[in-house]
């Protein structure tokens, strides 16, 4: 009896089809829960104006994200995750592709070398 590989193909088809709409799906989350963020604060803003309460300028303004502490998140996933695709690579028996784990690895090390460029300087009481 001849084995029927059009089972094989359609799992396979449809397993390379999710993985490659799974980014597509994070993508449209994150959008929508933005968007359902943005939606609550002009609620809330409206909601305000209404009592004649008055606005924090906090609720005006776009949430402050501290740049270095961003950079210096950014830079150890992208190390983590081009260090780990580099030790991935090498458990294969065949390691001749370990150079796919240098792009985040120097990715990451482009948003540490940014986060010591522009991290905030601290000064001590007695400089002026």
């Amino acid at each position: 009896m001849p084995h029927d590989h059009s089972f094989e193909m359609l799992i396979t088809v449809l397993g390379t089809a999710l993985i490659m709409l799974m980014p597509v799906a994070i993508v449209v989350i994150v959008l929508h829960h933005r968007r359902a963020m943005a939606a609550e604060k002009q609620k809330t803003i409206l909601e305000l104006i209404s009592r004649g309460a008055p606005l924090p300028t906090e609720l005006l303004l776009d949430s402050p994200q501290k740049p270095g502490i961003a950079d210096l998140r950014r830079g150890l996933i992208f190390c983590g995750a081009g260090i780990g695709a580099i030790a991935f690579v090498f458990t294969l028996p065949d390691h001749e592709e370990w150079g796919i784990g240098l792009l985040p690895l120097f990715v990451g090390f482009g948003y540490l070398v940014t986060w010591l460029f522009t991290r905030p300087e601290k000064t001590s009481d007695g400089d002026a």
